[in-house]
């Protein structure tokens, strides 16, 4: 595994997936096909659970996931599930431990531009409220200077936790030289760098 995000949805994640695609490498994004090798049905599978079905069982929380070389967004939110592998620094510190080498890249926007990209998105705000997520309280979820909060509290235990790795990296999305940093980093020449799966409304 060559880079694992560990941002939060609405903060570029689809950016970021559509620029690693389009400069050759493949990334797993929220979901993936899966094959299964007893029946050779084809089936869509959660990032996140595939992650936490090999950390469970004490394995690489990655073993699943070897044919990707970028994991962009590891979290899902869609009932029952909501698991958030890139808020777990269990999770987190196992996968440091079998890829030593993987980029942790945090990717950043504004706490504000964040909060309101979740209120604004399809039902994700509902869904957060019933479901929740590490760190989100009543108080958290009820309002977007919660929602800032939170986000602000994610971003500051990451640079904590992860900050004197040499394989850390925090960039902002909207960074003019954000495709530069991210390039230099991975080794890679990023061949694109825009805006995906826009809020338009």
């Amino acid at each position: 595994m060559r880079l694992f995000n560990l941002g939060l949805p609405k903060s570029g994640t689809t950016t970021l997936h559509t620029a690693l695609v389009k400069s050759g490498l493949n990334s797993a994004h929220w979901k993936y096909r899966s094959a299964d090798h007893g029946t050779k049905i084809i089936k869509r599978r959660f990032v996140g659970e595939a992650i936490y079905s090999s950390y469970l069982a004490g394995d690489d929380p990655l073993a699943e996931l070897t044919q990707f070389d970028a994991i962009t967004q590891p979290d899902v939110i869609m009932p029952p599930l909501s698991l958030w592998p890139q808020m777990d620094v269990s999770v987190l510190s196992q996968v440091r431990e079998h890829h030593p080498t993987c980029l942790f890249l945090m990717l950043t926007r504004s706490p504000e531009k964040v909060a309101d990209s979740m209120l604004r998105w399809s039902d994700l705000h509902e869904r957060l409220k019933k479901r929740r997520a590490p760190g989100l309280s009543n108080w958290h979820v009820s309002s977007r200077e919660g929602l800032v909060a939170w986000i602000s509290s994610h971003y500051d235990n990451m640079r904590d936790t992860f900050g004197s790795d040499k394989r850390f990296l925090e960039v902002d999305i909207a960074d003019h030289d954000a495709s530069e940093k991210l390039s230099h980093a991975l080794g890679v020449e990023i061949k694109w760098w825009g805006k995906a799966n826009v809020n338009n409304i």
